[in-house]
């Protein structure tokens, strides 16, 4: 079974549960499963047309989708050293991955 749930409110009949994070739960063991790798998506329809996405430096003539934050855009253009060029300090916040996902996809 798959829910949303905080970490703290476990019933006390869980055996096992899987978390996304960096893995501080005091009271709780942890093991990482894998590591996460940042990797920018978008539509098809945005690898051409008037603006087309080809290299990094394009997204900054693109709405950029967030995951509940902006932190992952923020630290992948950190590891490129483009924060003078692309703001990451706008577009719509979504809760759940797979809804940025689903924007991406439908080119919003």
């Amino acid at each position: 079974q798959a829910i949303d749930r905080e970490e703290d409110k476990l019933a006390d009949d869980v055996d096992v549960a899987i978390f996304y994070g960096r893995g501080n739960w005091p009271g709780l063991r942890t093991d990482r499963l894998y590591p996460e790798y940042l990797l920018p998506v978008c539509s098809p329809s945005l690898m051409m047309g008037d603006r087309p996405l080809k290299t990094p430096a394009d997204l900054a003539k693109h709405t950029l989708l967030h995951d509940s934050s902006r932190r992952d855009w923020q630290a992948y253009i950190r590891q490129l050293d483009m924060q003078q060029h692309i703001s990451v300090q706008q577009g719509p916040i979504f809760s759940h991955s797979s809804m940025v996902i689903q924007a991406a996809v439908h080119g919003q």
